[in-house]
């Protein structure tokens, strides 16, 4: 009992000594500035400000007593303090994804937490539509749902699955191919009857044209369509969001591509017949230790059937042009009155 009495003390001041000098998140942080080389590119990963990641990783140099990255113009270089300490956080890193990958109880159950991290476009108009399916066949298990362009790093634990434009290369992730997405430009009526119809890309110089510039999203490729204007003037409103890019161009905005099923989402479009084609990839991306769990597996067979190219054949690889879809796509929208619904301001 004397000897437990003068060892705890000693572990507890240990335990109070590296909750002080070690701030986890500040090493996870610390982390993906290293992997990705500039504090600008870190802190547009997590929304955070650059002068606050900046801060975050001055505190821990000083926790440490160590530099821990040289400063360029290009980004960041880790000094050899800081490989030390990137081996140690990627350790940190690997336990944590392991003990998150613990289960305990019923959390092999049909019950429970499920994060699912989706591009906010298909987020927004596919995925969340067929919650209420799900969570109808399943109330005992709670979806996370982000919707955000940002890849969400699942070797990480971000979330338990992914649904992305650009394949991972993590050997230890299972990645399945749901489908594929097909974009061509689209205008609103209103839009149509009142500047025309356009006959090839090479006259949508003339056209207002609606960008949408966000990760996943190579929207330079129709830049290099239009190569008679060397200054793209004819971007009349760039965003960061889908669900924002497809309101501008049903209310009149202008010209810009969308997926193939749009006129799912209001009847108030009409596809461009132009050349114009861009072909993605969707993938669904997990963790074989998270596909362990039966909610993730629910999760995961209600995904693929979400996206299933029998059942819609706009996510076919062949290319299915928009008019050929008005069977499948019927006579109403999955957001009535979302878009279609004039609203007035005061």
């Amino acid at each position: 009992m004397q000897k437990l009495n003068k060892v705890m003390p000693i572990a507890a001041s240990l335990h109070e000594n590296t909750v002080r000098r070690f701030n986890w998140d500040d090493v996870h942080l610390f982390v993906l500035v290293a992997d990705v080389g500039s504090l600008r590119a870190a802190a547009a990963a997590i929304a955070m400000s650059v002068n606050a990641v900046r801060r975050r990783i001055q505190h821990l140099e000083y926790q440490l007593d160590a530099k821990l990255f040289i400063r360029r113009p290009t980004g960041v270089e880790l000094t050899a303090d800081g490989r030390k300490v990137y081996t140690v956080g990627m350790e940190m890193l690997q336990q944590a994804q392991m003990l998150g990958q613990l289960s305990f109880g019923e959390g092999r159950g049909m019950s429970g937490l499920v994060r699912i991290g989706v591009t906010e476009g298909l987020g927004t108009f596919w995925v969340v539509p067929r919650l209420v399916d799900f969570r109808r066949d399943h109330p005992q298990i709670k979806i996370d749902l982000r919707c955000e362009m940002r890849v969400p790093d699942v070797s990480r634990l971000e979330s338990d699955i992914a649904i992305q434009l650009e394949r991972p290369r993590d050997p230890d992730l299972i990645v399945t191919k749901l489908g594929t997405l097909h974009l061509v430009l689209f205008a609103s009526e209103d839009y149509i009857a009142e500047h025309g119809m356009p006959s090839s890309t090479e006259d949508l110089h003339k056209y207002q044209f609606v960008e949408l510039v966000a990760d996943q999203i190579p929207s330079e490729l129709l830049q290099e369509h239009v190569r008679n204007d060397p200054q793209y003037r004819f971007v009349s409103i760039c965003t960061n969001t889908s669900s924002a890019h497809a309101f501008a161009i049903a209310r009149g905005a202008g010209i810009g591509a969308l997926p193939t099923y749009a006129r799912a989402l209001t009847k108030r479009i009409k596809p461009i017949d132009t050349n114009f084609h861009l072909k993605r990839d969707i993938w669904l991306v997990y963790h074989s230790e998270a596909a362990k769990l039966k909610r993730v597996q629910a999760a995961i067979s209600w995904l693929k059937d979400s996206f299933s190219p029998l059942r819609y054949p706009w996510f076919r690889d062949e290319f299915v042009h928009p008019l050929e879809l008005e069977e499948s796509i019927g006579t109403g929208t999955l957001f009535e009155g979302f878009i279609d619904r004039h609203v007035e301001v005061a």
